[in-house]
């Protein structure tokens, strides 16, 4: 099987021609192919597959094989992926996945990087739509106590669950111990990803994530987008936030529920792999 690996502000993917349709792989499969000592190493797999109204169809699969419905890094690798081979010429365009369709503006291009500029469509704060459950519509300023620390926090989706902490020293945060504790909590049915955040000022945060089926990673872009949607409902930021993340710089604008993200898309290498010898 041949493959291209692609990173977005250090989230990396394999990301693999499917426009015939002709791979499909078990949750095993994708699991050994995203082990970083037996397999190529990825946080997911991305299937380029075909799409009748738009450029593509992103079939997304997290490390441990699971599906997932949509990744805001792995979709501006996808809208590079497309663009340098030549399967959309055009600067503005759709990309289809299970969380709806994307928009997609090429902002730069080069063989190795290009900034792109994706219309994430908008943020949910619907607990039953999230899902979180909850006895309130929606979870924003909630607390939790860890340690002795209280935090606040806030749930919001952008096609998949996202819960917010804010913190007060993100270098102090327990982020390995809180993150997986609270990904497969009960209150979240489909599990969660978790992100972690200090506004610096009302425009620069820092944060990372723990993804649900990835564990922490350099970067998550629906994770960004509903930081900075939560931190604005909570009144921290304004509404054009620079998010500093373990894996590089991501930007993130509102207007009113609807987001756009921008970030860099980077080819690292081509390759090919027996998918079969995999163990």
């Amino acid at each position: 099987m041949k493959f291209l690996k692609m990173h977005g502000a250090g989230n990396d993917f394999i990301v693999v021609n499917n426009l015939d349709k002709s791979m499909m792989f078990s949750q095993k499969q994708i699991a050994q192919l995203c082990d970083r000592h037996k397999g190529i190493g990825a946080d997911g797999l991305i299937l380029v597959e075909p799409s009748n109204e738009d450029a593509a169809f992103m079939d997304y699969y997290n490390a441990d094989g699971t599906i997932a419905q949509m990744c805001g890094n792995g979709m501006r690798c996808l809208a590079k992926y497309v663009t340098d081979r030549q399967i959309v010429k055009k600067t503005q365009f759709t990309i289809a996945s299970r969380a709806g369709r994307i928009g997609i503006e090429l902002l730069k291009r080069t063989p190795a990087e290009s900034t792109i500029r994706v219309d994430m469509g908008n943020v949910v704060f619907s607990a039953q739509k999230i899902p979180v459950i909850s006895k309130k519509e929606e979870v924003i300023g909630a607390h939790f106590d860890w340690d002795g620390v209280t935090y606040s926090y806030g749930c919001a989706s952008m096609g998949n669950p996202h819960m917010v902490v804010l913190t007060g020293d993100f270098d102090q945060t327990p982020i390995e111990a809180i993150g997986p504790y609270y990904e497969k909590h009960a209150m979240f049915p489909e599990n969660c990803n978790i992100s972690f955040a200090e506004v610096k000022d009302t425009n620069h945060i820092r944060m990372d994530t723990w993804e649900r089926g990835d564990g922490r990673t350099l970067a998550c872009g629906t994770g960004t987008c509903a930081t900075v949607a939560v931190l604005h409902r909570l009144g921290k930021v304004d509404t054009a936030v620079e998010a500093q993340l373990s894996g590089g710089i991501l930007s993130v604008e509102l207007d009113g529920s609807h987001v756009w993200m921008t970030g860099p898309a980077q080819t690292v290498y081509e390759g090919s792999v027996d998918v079969e010898a995999l163990q």
